[in-house]
């Protein structure tokens, strides 16, 4: 039988076959190639995409926070710049109660003697007076009560001799009532702080600036409705 013919091919085919180089692996390595390059490029475009989504988040987030900083930078601008203001605006409050001070107050003896004439009217009829409508600080405010503007009268002086009659208009009264809630919380805060009326004054008039609305009118109505107002700390605790 092993010396018959057709086993003699079956072993020679064998022999062959087995001599013959295994091409298998390379088969399947060929049949996996494009499906192993398909989910690279899939895997490649996802992670692609998740870098981009990445990307834009962390631009958004910078851009979102660079604005957040812009924002804090531009209102830190306007307190400085509303705190300048306000600074300044007490600052020329302050020069001008002091040159209000230095200037000259009206004396006795700085008025020439009245004659018998004007001296008996003068009993009888206080002198014309209208307060300033035109003040705008409360130095000036309490200048017009202590001293007298312009070489006129004061109103303090005004009010020992004539009481109200001086002011017996009905708009000088109301007039006379609003500017006197600013002069009686001048007195006022001189006695709380423990400070002088000048002091007071200045007191008074770095509230003021502090108002939105910085007009002696709103200050007067602050006053009258009792609502708080802000004054420096004139502690020295921390000198």
């Amino acid at each position: 039988m092993f010396s018959s013919d057709e086993f003699c091919r079956y072993e020679a085919e064998l022999l062959s076959t087995l001599d013959a180089p295994d091409t298998s692996g390379d088969d399947q390595l060929r049949a996996v190639l494009p499906l192993l390059g398909e989910q690279i490029q899939a895997h490649s475009a996802a992670t692609q995409q998740h870098v981009d989504e990445r990307l834009k988040d962390l631009r958004e987030d910078a851009n979102h926070g660079l604005g957040t900083v812009v924002e804090m930078v531009r209102e830190l601008q306007l307190q400085h710049q509303k705190q300048m203001s306000e600074m300044h605006a007490t600052l020329r409050g302050l020069l001008g109660f002091v040159m209000a001070s230095s200037g000259p107050a009206l004396n006795e003896s700085d008025s020439p003697p009245p004659t018998s004439a004007s001296a008996s009217q003068s009993q009888s009829t206080p002198p014309v007076m209208s307060q300033d409508r035109d003040l705008s600080s409360c130095a000036e405010r309490w200048r017009e009560y202590k001293d007298g503007l312009r070489g006129g009268p004061s109103v303090e002086a005004m009010d020992a001799q004539w009481g109200a009659a001086w002011r017996a208009d009905g708009k000088d009264r109301k007039h006379y009532e609003r500017r006197m809630r600013i002069i009686n919380k001048v007195k006022q805060l001189a006695v709380e702080k423990k400070v002088a009326e000048r002091v007071a004054v200045v007191l008074l008039e770095h509230a003021r600036n502090q108002l939105s609305n910085k007009s002696l009118a709103k200050l007067s109505e602050h006053i009258k409705d009792g609502r708080p107002l802000a004054y420096p700390d004139l502690s020295l605790g921390d000198l």
